[in-house]
């Protein structure tokens, strides 16, 4: 299962690398929230 703790290193990752365009960040985090439903559903 993917945990919430793996979802936080993840945000916290993005949140390091604000180097990266607003396009991989809206992908990453729509990657994060199908991981979240995906394992609550």
């Amino acid at each position: 299962m993917f945990n919430f703790q793996t979802i936080k290193l993840l945000t916290a990752d993005k949140r390091k690398n604000h180097q990266l365009t607003d396009d991989s960040s809206i992908y990453r985090n729509f990657l994060i929230i199908l991981f979240v439903t995906t394992a609550t559903h």
